[in-house]
């Protein structure tokens, strides 16, 4: 975790309560962390927050099931159900427009969508990691 500032909230997306950690103004990027042990928004992208957030508005989600956000017991945790759920999240905030970035196993998220959730300006993979049933059935 970085020792840049940013401010730590919450925010109803949908039927969850989701955590995520912002600095800065203007044209948002959204960053959508690894699904590691341990893996959070703020943990995962807080390096980067305070050096996007000066040229930007920095966006760290905690992702569902992940950090402070909801785990709900009653969901199983699909490519789908994420990536619709990362698309309420960008439209609970009311982000017209957002770049989305991701970093290992949430790459697929925004590609779920097909490339980028709509309103989307661009999306940017970090360790990209296919799912094994998308590289499995292009190879099958």
């Amino acid at each position: 975790m970085s020792n840049q500032q940013f401010v730590s909230r919450f925010v109803r997306a949908g039927a969850y309560k989701m955590h995520y950690v912002e600095w800065g103004d203007g044209m948002p990027v959204v960053m959508v962390h690894g699904g590691g042990p341990g893996a959070a928004g703020e943990f995962g992208w807080g390096n980067n927050v305070g050096t996007l957030g000066r040229h930007g508005r920095a966006i760290a989600v905690d992702q569902i099931g992940f950090g402070l956000s909801d785990k709900p017991l009653d969901k199983e945790f699909s490519h789908q159900f994420m990536a619709e759920q990362l698309a309420v999240f960008i439209d609970t905030l009311c982000l017209d427009e957002v770049y989305v970035t991701g970093n290992s196993a949430p790459t697929w998220l925004p590609a779920t969508r097909w490339i980028t959730p709509a309103g989307s300006r661009s999306c940017c993979w970090s360790a990209a990691a296919p799912s094994p049933p998308a590289w499995a059935s292009r190879w099958a």
